[in-house]
């Protein structure tokens, strides 16, 4: 990759423009030229690494083989509060050192996008003089956090051979030399994720040059970051989703099919489902045996499984034989249960080792619950089937990745809806932990509205319910609140107001928030917040007048002047004067607030109980 790096020699930049010409400047000819030398020659492999991750897509339509992304892409557009922007001017925002959020839904195309912006990079160096770097967030640490992020960078991007120090890799950095793509925050594992977050937020408020890009499905934490600008993903329109189906390699007469029925009033017809990339992609595979469009999501993966699993070869026209030999229903249930046990363990990729071994437990389970354990299932087989047969799974490297997230998330709820055991409970909360972003409990709403409110919610609105009001009538309540539900609260002593909340992985406003993508009433900020106008202001009077906490409240402004206004409370902090605040009130108005959501629940599932009374009533 060495050429690529030409333009930025000194003879290049003389004119002083741009983070190479920046660097020009303060360094000299002589000391630039060594310098960049050892600079470029640092990230030849990333650059290497990145070229093959990123000029290439696979999905569930190619079989055997990825696509080059430049004979599939499709131009996106996006959204920046009320404007509208391409693609190629959003890689020019990026590429002046802002730091930009890209948000967008399951499937909307924000990864492909990033590939694309990395590629164009690569490709012209010498008009915009900055190495892009493809971050695989992945690979991220404790350790990692505990550090600047920036040092992340450093030990994931530079070869391992290189002589360039952190010092220098952050001389470089400092000048914008480098722009950062972050793809997919939000598959982060939750315990990783806050932590991961608040080092990306410090990395753009300490480096004004660098320009940086996150991808995430929408999340409140980043889009509300003041140092970044959010852009979202814009549904696709008719010509960019026809674009879609003409780009993707596919037998010619169905996408013909497709393209005259989307032209013919289907796409103004289902315009939430066939302006989304993914979508689409799923709506070609199943428009020979389902010409019409389910209403609800999770019909329209299951039509996806159905055509996957059952699928004829689109150029050979014959029928793919399984190497397992299961039932459609058979090999739905293992899956689903591999789906739910890397769910919840926040795997996403498996070396075949690891794919192998996490079948051979799904295929005992499955077993076991058949009540069939005589029956020998081979679970190479079975995860030969996963990558060969249902395209579900594909070969990226040398582990094992799903085709898209999408497929975990749906055979996931579709595992918790059809689960069985007393422990249901816990296998709900589990999996409905893992945060707001996730598409586990509208599926799982969707498949079995009734199930999963006698079953899970309403159960457990009741126990918190009960939890808060033995908090309130505790005197150490408030702070049994606070170290259980929350881990940090930002304040503006300024303005006398909360900027951010976050939450410990086992809170149960987690749960709540997750509750909200179906209920808006659970949002928890919101919930528990909402009507407490201005509270700080409140305990800060609460500390002026109480000459015990007066060292407590010294300590807290001189911690909120170092920190621009700002101070970060948390359950360990003041313990003795957070007990003389109206927090008590607020608890209490947060479970009444959830005694009204019980109420309505209750209401329907009395209304379903009538409903199946009535089914024994004679005619």
């Amino acid at each position: 990759m060495q050429e690529l790096f030409s333009p930025l020699v000194s003879s290049a930049v003389s004119s002083g423009i741009g983070p190479a010409g920046r660097l020009l400047k303060k360094l000299g000819t002589k000391k630039y030229d060594e310098f960049i030398v050892k600079y470029t020659n640092a990230f030849e492999g990333h650059l290497s690494w990145a070229d093959d991750r990123t000029k290439t897509v696979k999905n569930m339509i190619y079989r055997d083989q990825s696509a080059l992304l430049k004979d599939c892409y499709v131009s996106g557009t996006f959204r920046h509060r009320e404007h509208a922007c391409t693609d190629d001017r959003l890689l020019e925002v990026v590429k002046s050192g802002n730091k930009i959020v890209l948000s967008g839904t399951a499937g909307s195309g924000k990864t492909i996008f990033m590939k694309w912006a990395v590629q164009e990079l690569i490709s012209s160096v010498l008009h915009h003089q900055t190495i892009p770097l493809f971050v695989d967030i992945k690979e991220i640490n404790e350790a990692d956090l505990q550090t600047n992020f920036a040092a992340f960078l450093y030990r994931t991007t530079v070869d391992s051979n290189s002589e360039l120090t952190l010092n220098q890799f952050m001389l470089g950095f400092q000048e914008g030399l480098l722009t950062v793509f972050i793809d997919a925050v939000d598959e982060i594992p939750p315990r990783l994720r806050e932590g991961t977050i608040r080092s990306i937020q410090y990395l753009g408020r300490n480096h004004k040059n660098v320009g940086v890009v996150v991808s995430t499905r929408p999340d409140e934490r980043l889009e509300l970051a003041s140092e970044f600008s959010t852009f979202h993903t814009e549904p696709l329109s008719l010509s960019q989703s026809i674009e879609v189906v003409q780009k993707i390699e596919f037998h010619d007469g169905t996408k013909k099919n497709l393209i005259r029925a989307m032209e013919n009033g289907l796409y103004e017809r289902h315009e939430s489902f066939l302006s989304n990339p993914l979508l689409v992609t799923i709506m070609l595979l199943t428009y020979n045996q389902w010409a019409d469009v389910p209403i609800k999501i999770t019909n329209y993966f299951k039509l996806a499984y159905e055509a996957l699993y059952q699928r004829h070869d689109a150029t050979k026209s014959f029928t793919r034989e399984k190497h397992a030999n299961l039932e459609i229903d058979e090999f739905r249930s293992i899956f689903s249960h591999f789906c739910y046990k890397s769910y919840i363990n926040s795997i996403r990729e498996f070396s075949d080792d690891e794919l192998n071994t996490l079948i051979r437990s799904s295929i005992n389970y499955f077993l076991k619950e058949s009540s069939d354990s005589g029956r020998k299932i081979s679970a190479s087989a079975v995860a030969n089937d996963c990558i060969e047969s249902t395209c579900l799974l594909q070969r990226d490297g040398l582990l094992n990745v799903f085709s898209h997230r999408s497929f975990q998330e749906y055979f996931t709820a579709r595992f918790c809806c059809d689960y069985n055991g007393k422990n249901a409970s816990e296998i709900f909360e589990t999996a409905l932990s893992r945060g707001y972003t996730e598409n586990v409990f509208p599926m799982m709403h969707e498949i079995d509205v009734a199930l999963v409110e006698s079953r899970f919610v309403s159960p457990y609105i009741a126990g918190l319910i009960r939890e808060l009001r033995n908090m309130t009538k505790e005197d150490d309540g408030v702070y049994e609140f606070l170290s259980k539900y929350i881990s940090e609260m930002d304040v503006d002593f300024k303005k006398g107001s909360l900027t951010r909340v976050s939450y410990p992985q086992e809170s149960p406003l987690r749960i709540l928030n997750t509750l909200s993508r179906v209920y808006p009433s659970m949002q928890t900020e919101e919930l528990v917040f909402g009507s407490y106008v201005d509270p700080f202001k409140t305990w800060k009077s609460d500390l002026y007048e109480r000459d015990e906490n007066k060292e407590v409240w010294d300590r807290i402004q001189k911690i909120a002047k170092k920190n621009n206004g700002a101070f970060e409370i948390r359950g360990s902090h003041a313990r003795g004067w957070l007990q003389n605040t109206d927090l008590r009130e607020m608890i209490v108005g947060f479970s009444q607030k959830l005694q009204e959501f019980q109420k309505q629940l209750r209401a329907s599932e009395k209304a379903r109980v009538s409903v199946r009374d009535d089914l024994l009533k004679p005619l």
